[in-house]
């Protein structure tokens, strides 16, 4: 999966973060990078508490230059 983020509150530009991981069986856990299109990047592990989701149909497109 791959997604992005805006941080548009940031001066004295936006800053653009794009994420690329995987969902881990059971659907509780994305692990992967983020790389922001300078030199800057790392890794990531996000982690749902048991109980705490809801389902959600979202479908995005867009197009951010990296």
């Amino acid at each position: 999966m791959t997604f992005t983020k805006v941080y548009d509150q940031l001066e004295p530009e936006s800053v653009v973060i794009l994420y690329e991981g995987t969902i881990q069986p059971g659907g509780d856990e994305i692990e992967g990078r983020w790389q922001r299109a300078d030199m800057w990047s790392g890794t990531f592990l996000m982690v749902r508490q048991a109980g705490k989701g809801e389902e959600a149909d979202v479908d995005v497109e867009a197009q951010v230059p990296v």
